[in-house]
């Protein structure tokens, strides 16, 4: 299983965070088990709920973003982000 790093930036990243992110991740991890670090960050910016990713696959960094209005949203979307940019990695360096 991957260790996942969690930052907060104005909030407490909760226990409930926590689980959906490494819930959402875990179906990440499947299809690409070569990632080595995973650090996700979240935080509140005004009425914007943000979550960050960086991750290391075959030494290269990988970083994407998400924001909506609910921070479960951004987690989801900032997941799906993830696996379309491990997709394309992954479609290159095959």
């Amino acid at each position: 299983m991957l260790t996942i790093q969690y930052t907060g930036h104005g909030l407490e990243v909760t226990q409930a965070l926590k689980e959906f992110t490494e819930s959402k991740f875990d179906k990440v991890q499947r299809h690409h088990d070569s990632i080595s670090r995973l650090k996700i960050t979240l935080g509140v910016e005004h009425l914007s709920q943000i979550a960050e990713a960086s991750l290391v696959i075959e030494g290269t960094e990988i970083h994407a973003k998400a924001s909506s209005e609910d921070m479960y949203h951004s987690i989801d979307e900032l997941s799906h982000k993830v696996n379309r940019q491990l997709d394309k990695y992954k479609g290159k360096h095959v």
